[in-house]
């Protein structure tokens, strides 16, 4: 599944759209025709499979998001969102949707690290609140990318959201080192005990059990917190989308810039983001406290690995 953790208003700009997805001889770029027929053959037969015919339940593809921008990476995803017949019932919508985001998205198009990720789309002015809005049939630009400065700076100009989001991630970061003590902890003390008689195992045994419910403690609490971050991006949503209803067209149009979306990004891109989705995914869980204690441990030597490739990574570059 794509991960979305490199698609983003904190990139710093290129000087042009990426070549690997664009066509850039002609002015404005439109998408390589090798790209776009590897997407929507890969929509059409892949629909096909599930028993829909795409003309019947889709009625336009569009693209959005920083792939359309100068301010990519090269993993951003490309964002393909579908527009859906007005006749498609509700149940269909669901089950598409479940289609799109489990069995169709999350694999690379041509020869780019650039995952594809398709989204039925249920509000149709969603996207004119984007950053871009490519139409794929037609190769039409109905928002076109803004034109960046190469000197600009993410962590400058947006240096109050990242002065408050390292305080964010300083927190959370605090709680996953007191987790992963506690999980240490829990190892030793399981060690231990199994060097001990029967009678020997009592008392640790029941400190062991005071472990595992701190560790309990611990994914409550990051979960939490982390739930707050989400909503405030929501938040944060609402309060731009009302700026711009009340300032009309003078104010700036995409929901990109959003501070708690910005804040979000940020989090996102030191991996956070989805670190702390799949702990609150583990505590929403409620698993035996044994159970809890050892899938925790493995999503941690997981996200501690990722960090390891990309200093492995960083060595070659």
């Amino acid at each position: 599944m794509g991960n979305n953790l490199f698609a983003s208003i904190i990139d710093m700009p290129h000087r042009t759209l990426d070549q690997k997805i664009w066509n850039l001889d002609v002015d404005p770029p439109i998408m390589r025709e090798d790209i776009k027929d590897e997407i929507m053959v890969t929509l059409i037969e892949g629909l096909r499979s599930f028993g829909y015919r795409y003309e019947e339940v889709i009625s336009s593809a569009h693209l959005t998001g920083s792939i359309g921008t100068t301010q990519y990476v090269g993993g951003t995803d490309l964002d393909v969102h579908l527009i859906p017949q007005k006749e498609l019932s509700e149940e269909n919508f669901d089950e598409i949707q479940s289609i799109f985001r489990k069995e169709l998205s999350g694999w690379t198009v041509g020869d780019s690290n650039h995952v594809v990720n398709y989204y039925l789309q249920k509000e149709r002015l969603q996207e004119l609140f984007g950053d871009v809005l490519y139409i794929m049939s037609t190769d039409d630009w109905i928002i076109r990318p803004e034109e960046i400065s190469m000197k600009y700076d993410p962590y400058e100009e947006y240096s109050e959201v990242w002065l408050g989001t390292r305080k964010i991630i300083d927190e959370f970061m605090m709680g996953i080192g007191e987790l992963q003590r506690d999980l240490t902890d829990v190892d030793i003390l399981r060690e231990y005990i199994d060097s001990l008689d029967e009678n020997q195992r009592k008392a640790i045994e029941k400190k062991l059990e005071n472990k595992l419910k701190e560790i309990e403690e611990d994914l409550d609490l990051i979960a939490e917190n982390f739930t707050e971050v989400h909503e405030g991006r929501k938040k944060s949503y609402v309060e731009e989308e009302l700026s711009m209803l009340n300032y009309g067209d003078e104010y700036r149009q995409s929901l990109s810039w959003a501070p708690g979306n910005i804040q979000w990004k940020f989090l996102e891109r030191y991996g956070l983001a989805n670190l702390l989705a799949n702990i609150r995914y583990i505590e929403k869980k409620d698993l035996p406290l044994e159970e809890q204690s050892e899938e925790t441990k493995r999503l941690l030597e997981e996200f501690n690995l990722m960090f390891e490739r990309k200093e492995k990574g960083g060595e070659n570059v």
